[in-house]
């Protein structure tokens, strides 16, 4: 009896060792990296969530542009700070510190 369990466990063993992987027992591919430019591309396109460059590119080719000014200031910057003063810009509409829009810009 000891030798027929011996000879069985030695068969289901070397089964074991010697069949092909099953499909649950691989591994599955890591995603490839994506692409050095990702943050350029766009989702329905390229697959990828960036910025859709190109179709911003297509949609502002041949329209004439006009000058915005952007700014934002937080609590990171010391707007009393000698070395900001001269590069600072402060609207001429609006009058420091009275509560109220001068302006009427919302802000």
């Amino acid at each position: 009896m000891k030798l027929r369990n011996y000879a069985l466990s030695s068969i289901l063993l070397a089964a074991l060792f010697t069949a092909p992987p099953a499909s649950g027992q691989t591994m599955p591919k890591p995603p490839a990296d994506p692409p050095k430019n990702w943050h350029t591309l766009d989702l329905k396109t390229d697959g990828f969530y960036g910025i859709s460059l190109k179709q911003a590119y297509l949609f502002l080719k041949g329209k004439k542009s006009k000058t915005v000014l952007v700014t934002t200031i937080d609590s990171g910057i010391d707007t009393a700070q000698k070395d900001l003063a001269s590069i600072l810009w402060v609207n001429p509409k609006e009058i420091p510190n009275n509560g109220k829009d001068d302006d009427g810009d919302g802000w």
